[in-house]
């Protein structure tokens, strides 16, 4: 399913390496290299150990960036929790097990990949997360996208939406 996606440059390879589990995060580069990442505590919010699940979806900052995904795609039922949008990223599959329709893949790739950038714009800036910022580069770099899942989405959809629920850490 990933290799017959039409997906973008900027949300290749960040999806490609979160779908191998190949994906840098503080826990396992502090678990590789202690001496140089002295911490293996998250960046952004500095409360929880950054694992691979708390890098993409399980710190708070980025919980609420999933929100605002959640949100402006117009409340979609395949993305309705952060564990849904997790397992759409890891596994392609919606929380039922069913194969996630193309158009939900690529815009959850592109909100993805858009996420990685800002991440690593904050850590290498020593910038704090911005909800509004980060939100911001996903419409920037990903608008064409991101209409395209509107359209297609209402266009499917008679569901009532649901409502978003982050998981507590």
């Amino acid at each position: 399913v990933f290799w017959s996606l039409k997906k973008s440059s900027k949300a290749f390879t960040t999806r490609w390496r979160l779908l191998c589990g190949s994906l840098p995060h503080l826990s396992k580069m502090h678990k590789f290299s202690p001496s140089f990442y002295t911490s293996s505590q998250c960046a952004i919010c500095n409360l929880l150990e950054d694992t691979l699940y708390h890098f993409v979806v399980g710190c708070c900052n980025k919980s609420t960036f999933w929100f605002d995904v959640y949100t402006l795609l117009g409340r979609p039922p395949d993305f309705s929790s952060e564990m849904a949008m997790w397992t759409g990223l890891v596994s392609l599959l919606s929380l039922d097990g069913q194969i996630l329709p193309r158009h939900s893949l690529l815009v959850l790739g592109d909100a993805f990949s858009s996420l990685w950038k800002y991440h690593w714009y904050c850590v290498f800036n020593s910038q704090p997360w911005n909800r509004q910022a980060a939100i911001a580069v996903f419409k920037k770099d990903h608008t064409i996208q991101i209409e395209k899942f509107k359209r297609s989405h209402l266009s499917s959809s008679s569901a009532p939406v649901p409502p978003f629920v982050p998981i507590n850490n």
